[in-house]
């Protein structure tokens, strides 16, 4: 029988990247906050807006890692292609 092991061999963002994009954001934010007038549809644009960010980056870092977090796939799919594939 075949066996398949199926691995993650790398990190998927490298920290460095991962740090640049989070201090790029944060001045971003930051700066519109600053200038920007205070009322309800500035904060409420600056909540949600951060919000997505922080879902996308959430979603970059949880599916570089496939088959581990809180998003998983199986890997009994990757497993019956290779027996298929061996006989």
């Amino acid at each position: 029988m075949l066996s398949v092991e199926v691995s993650q061999t790398q990190a998927p963002v490298p920290a460095a990247f991962l740090v640049i994009v989070v201090f790029w954001l944060s001045v971003a934010f930051g700066s519109y906050g600053m200038y920007a007038p205070a009322n309800g549809t500035t904060t409420a644009a600056l909540f949600l807006g951060s919000v997505s960010v922080a879902a996308a980056l959430f979603l970059v870092l949880e599916l570089g890692t496939p088959f581990e977090g809180q998003v998983k796939i199986s890997g009994e799919p990757i497993h019956r292609a290779a027996e298929l594939m061996a006989k």
